[in-house]
């Protein structure tokens, strides 16, 4: 086998072997070379594959590996030719991404294969600190396969660092704040340039166990506080190892004394800005300051809450520090506190918070009470959450899903239901229905038009089955959106009517209005044309040139509401609606036209469209002493003195 290191551009100055592992066999037990094979004629081959980084790189993002902790790596790829013990030769390109512009690295080597061969290539200095990207390449006879490519790596070889403290038992001669029996924190800090550790592993009193990976996370910043719980008094010793995202670990030590009585909490005070703090208030007080340098300070003394259970104290910048015996200390923003104060204080209904609100000033802060949940922002401020609907939009994901209240829960308007609107939708809730459902987008804006008579939503917003629309119902009515028709409501005799007629995958289509008031009935309009309904009537559809004469005539003051549906004729030919005075006839030829009163009764009496007269041609129009009406062969007068009709057919 033969290596030869071609590098196109020199940048690192590093020591590279490039092995191939193709052309040996297993004999006997042992490895042995394998003569190649003459070249005959080229075959291009496959593209390498099962692309393989050593070591193995560790909390890969994204389409990085992750991080390896040595600065030499091998990059193995394997070959899968296409016939047996022929030579080949193998490129494997290496660019440093960490410095912009960089050139790739050559470096070849010529292998012989056999059904499955690997080659692999040993990098042997690489930089601390830098991320790596690499292709492989084989070629036969001078013609090349695809080109491979491996996913990045990063190398971090520097060993971590970290610091040890407790306020509750310090180790440098402090006053120990916690005894036997009560629960104290240490604070595991990276130095600085080791922000990056990952994750660390403890031990009181013992190592942690050899080789072993740590268990606990660290945060953002690097960092773990340990609660722990001391059943004996005198020193002891916290054992810490720690481990980087590449793997490195290091180890560190803490000793420490726990006194054998138990410690009055409050006992552990503080002058901070003028102003005293003690006990668990001082706590928490240094434990955000750790966390945020600007963390506001204290404005005032610890003061007795007016339940005389609680205790708190003022922050500068309005917010404030909150403890009772039964929720522990908490911090509560500025536009929470003022919310609280509104509400009744902590000593009110809401009571105290459960835990330090999750969000920041500048997007908003959400904070869990024992009566509800406050969550305020910037734009909409500080609304209440509770009951059904706190916990439905918890459900819903919170912040994520519907994102800030932006007021409080309130009537739908109908003495019944609920609702309360955020940024993202409205949940509402009606006693019909056990659960919240949330409104969006269109249809929570056309709902909130009316929503004292739709009633709360039922369902949640669901795909129509025709997989266009959207529909949600609600206690009173039905709400149907596309992108073209928007969001209109539809309910009762008219709702039932369409769904007859097939609802949206029928003739009529969607709704494009919701129901309106039209004479002394109601009529809501589809794509495809309407239905109208009265109390006298019942609903019935209208569409095409019936409807449109229809509408010429009056509409319902007119010939009045529709009877009956638009239905085939005998002959097949028309198409006819029946009204409350009079009918429309429709066919090809001689479009829509009305008939009605005596001229009516006299072409119902000869045989409607079957008879001689055939199909009407023009609506009824005055004439000397009376009217007429034209047919398809004749037409039909009536006489105003006598009230009596003819019949002439003409053809």
């Amino acid at each position: 086998m033969g290596v030869r290191i071609r590098r196109t551009h020199q940048r690192f100055g590093k020591s590279i072997v490039a092995t191939g592992l193709a052309g040996l066999a297993l004999v006997g037990g042992l490895l042995s070379a394998t003569p190649a094979a003459a070249d005959t004629e080229p075959q291009q081959l496959d593209a390498p594959y099962d692309l393989t980084i050593s070591p193995t790189p560790r909390n890969g993002t994204g389409p990085n590996c992750g991080w390896i902790n040595k600065t030499a790596v091998r990059l193995t790829a394997k070959i899968a030719p296409r016939d047996l013990n022929r030579s080949f030769e193998s490129t494997l390109r290496l660019q440093d991404l960490t410095a912009p512009g960089s050139p790739w690295t050559e470096y070849t080597t010529d292998s012989t294969y056999f059904s499955t061969s690997a080659v692999s290539f040993q990098v042997l200095t690489l930089q601390d600190g830098h991320t790596y990207s690499w292709t492989v390449q084989t070629r036969v006879g001078g013609e090349p396969s695809a080109v491979a490519t491996g996913c990045p790596f990063s190398v971090d070889s520097t060993t971590p660092t970290f610091t040890v403290s407790s306020e509750d038992w310090p180790s440098d001669g402090g006053i120990p704040r916690k005894g036997v029996s009560q629960t104290g924190i240490f604070h595991v800090t990276p130095d600085p340039g080791s922000e990056d550790i990952y994750c660390y592993e403890y031990q009181f009193d013992s190592p942690p166990t050899p080789g072993s990976d740590c268990r606990l996370f660290a945060d953002a910043s690097g960092r773990l506080d340990i609660q722990w719980h001391p059943h004996q008094a005198g020193t002891h010793v916290l054992n810490v190892q720690a481990q980087d995202r590449a793997g490195n670990k290091t180890k560190g030590s803490y000793t420490f004394t726990v006194p054998a009585s138990p410690i009055d909490p409050w006992a552990a005070c503080s002058t901070i800005n003028g102003h005293q703090l003690c006990g668990p208030l001082l706590d928490l007080f240094e434990q955000l300051k750790r966390a945020n340098s600007n963390f506001p300070s204290p404005a005032g003394v610890t003061a007795n809450l007016p339940d005389g259970v609680g205790k708190s104290v003022p922050l500068t910048d309005g917010s404030a520090l909150v403890w009772s015996s039964a929720s522990g200390a908490s911090f509560v923003p500025a536009p929470i506190w003022v919310r609280v104060a509104q509400l009744g204080g902590v000593s009110g209904w809401l009571g105290y918070p459960r835990e330090n609100p999750v969000g920041s000033a500048q997007h908003g802060y959400v904070q869990d009470f024992s009566g509800g949940v406050l969550a305020w922002s910037p734009t909409s401020g500080a609304h209440l959450l509770f009951g059904a609907i706190g916990q439905s939009w918890r459900d819903s994901g919170g912040i994520a899903g519907l994102g800030y209240p932006k007021d409080d829960e309130s009537d739908i308007g109908d003495g019944r239901g609920r609702k309360q609107t955020f940024e993202k939708g409205i949940l509402t809730w009606g006693p019909s229905n056990w659960r919240p459902h949330a409104v969006r987008d269109a249809i929570a804006s056309a709902w909130s038009a009316g929503a004292r008579w739709y009633g709360a939503a039922t369902t949640d917003e669901l795909a129509a089955p025709d997989g266009i629309g959207r529909y949600q119902v609600f206690e009173k009515v039905r709400f149907y959106w596309t992108p073209k028709t928007g969001a209109q409501e539809i309910h009762g005799g008219i709702l039932n009517k369409w769904w007859e007629l097939g609802g949206e995958r029928g003739f009529l289509g969607y709704p494009t209005t919701g129901e309106q008031a039209i004479g002394n009935g109601r009529v809501s309009h589809f794509e495809r044309g309407s239905i109208y309904w009265s109390a006298a009537s019942g609903p019935h559809e209208l569409h095409g040139g019936i409807k449109a004469r229809w509408l010429e005539l009056g509409g319902p003051a007119g010939l009045g509401f529709p009877l009956t549906d638009e239905m085939v004729t005998g002959d097949k030919r028309g198409r006819y609606v029946v009204f409350e005075r009079g009918s429309i006839f429709w066919t090809a030829t001689t479009g829509a036209v009305e008939i009605y009163g005596g001229i009516g009764q006299a072409w119902a009496s000869q045989g409607w469209n079957s008879g001689p007269l055939g199909y009407p041609t023009r609506g009824e129009y005055g004439i000397p002493g009376g009217r007429r009406a034209d047919f398809e062969h004749g037409y039909i007068t009536w006489t105003a003195a006598t009230g009596k009709t003819q019949i002439v057919v003409t053809g």
